[in-house]
């Protein structure tokens, strides 16, 4: 009889901060020879390191925020806690923060290009690749590497950013009065999330070139590499990004523009993007990677979708070593510094992983349903309370 599963379900959780992932163990499953070592195995070597043909790889993630250098708001809802990488200091400060618990498992100045591992061995590697720049506001975004090696030889096929962060804050327009709500009104799409905030509730008292002056200290609300944009009607005009910051007196602090600006800014409301949400630490996402060994095509797949491809450059078959595979790092098993970028760990939460036989060009995005005839690893992680 099937079991139906309903309630709650829980996947495999690899927190941030952590260093783990599931073995799959050659020698659990294929015995070693008489003199102890693999190769010369008594038993005929079968399942998955026998397999030399085509394969499907594809799973179901949920990744997590492991960018940390973003700011909290209550009207997010999303903390700096169990699903994003805290920081608790300025981002542009990157050898403080690796003083930090946060900043030697993984340095600010890796999080930019780390490599989340899905399924790792010497012939095929399936990453989430972090594509987001070291900024603040700038939650991790990700893009699907597929690597393959044949004769030795290692093709990679990278996809676009796949998984991003999304722009906005709802507004809890009830508790705002008639001026707070004017001030709002920035720029808002059609879902009610906020596009443009002022980068500074003050206004500048003069400007020229790419200086802008500002009566008050302001350092705490611009960060360098912010893009400034000013309103005119519902027109919002990028006049630069901050290049730097700088106090010009007791009481002015001074916003450095990266590109001149002669128009007069005096008195003028300075705009900002909004904070982003990485919404995505809610969501699961199919990913799936193909390859051919005929045509040599290596193809990746998102949410059911055909993403890109190319063609390995060589043209003898595809076939496993006899060894241990990984999911969720790349089994290096390293400790202490910098650790998470020397294991390729994955943050996040793991449902669903299958590796199948053959090439297959149609998906469930919702639930992995394997032809298990043609299915050589297949692992449901769900639990559910009943």
């Amino acid at each position: 009889m099937y079991r139906i599963l309903t309630g709650k379900q829980r996947g495999l959780v690899f927190p941030v901060l952590c260093n783990a992932y599931v073995k799959i163990d050659y020698s659990d499953n294929i015995p070693v020879g008489a003199d102890g070592l693999k190769e010369s195995s008594d038993d005929t070597i079968y399942g998955i390191w026998n397999h030399d043909d085509s394969f499907t790889i594809e799973t179901i993630v949920t990744p997590y925020d492991i960018q940390g250098y973003v700011e909290y708001d209550n009207n997010i809802g999303i903390t700096k806690g169990d699903k994003r990488m805290l920081t608790g200091i300025s981002y542009s400060n990157t050898t403080t923060i690796e003083t930090y618990q946060n900043g030697r498992y993984l340095s600010p100045n890796n999080r930019n290009g780390h490599k989340m591992c899905l399924f790792y061995s010497s012939k095929v590697k399936l990453y989430l690749v972090n594509t987001a720049p070291l900024l603040v506001n700038r939650p991790a975004e990700y893009k699907i590497q597929f690597i393959v090696n044949i004769n030795g030889v290692d093709v990679t096929l990278n996809s676009d950013t796949l998984i991003s962060s999304s722009y906005g804050k709802t507004i809890n327009w009830s508790s705002l009065n008639a001026d707070q709500t004017a001030s709002k009104l920035f720029g808002f799409n059609s879902t009610g999330k906020v596009l443009y905030e002022a980068a500074h509730n003050n206004t500048p008292t003069s400007n020229s070139g790419t200086q802008v002056v500002y009566g008050s200290n302001i350092s705490s609300d611009f960060f360098v590499g912010q893009s400034i944009f000013i309103q005119d009607g519902f027109t919002y005009t990028e006049i630069g990004k901050v290049a730097s910051l700088s106090t010009t007196s007791t009481t002015n602090d001074t916003v450095n523009l990266d590109t001149s600006y002669s128009g007069d800014l005096t008195s003028t409301l300075l705009l900002t993007y909004t904070r982003r949400n990485p919404i995505y630490v809610y969501d699961s996402f199919h990913i799936a990677a193909t390859y051919n060994n005929l045509s040599k095509k290596m193809t990746l797949y998102f949410n059911g979708r055909e993403i890109t491809f190319t063609h390995h450059t060589q043209t003898g078959n595809f076939s496993f070593d006899k060894e241990d595979f990984f999911l969720g790092a790349n089994g290096t098993d390293a400790t202490g510094k910098y650790s998470a970028t020397t294991n390729e760990q994955f943050m996040g939460i793991f449902h669903e992983f299958a590796f199948l036989g053959y090439e297959t060009k149609q998906f469930n995005i919702e639930t992995l349903t394997p032809i298990f005839d043609n299915t050589l690893l297949y692992f449901r992680f769900e639990e559910v309370d009943e």
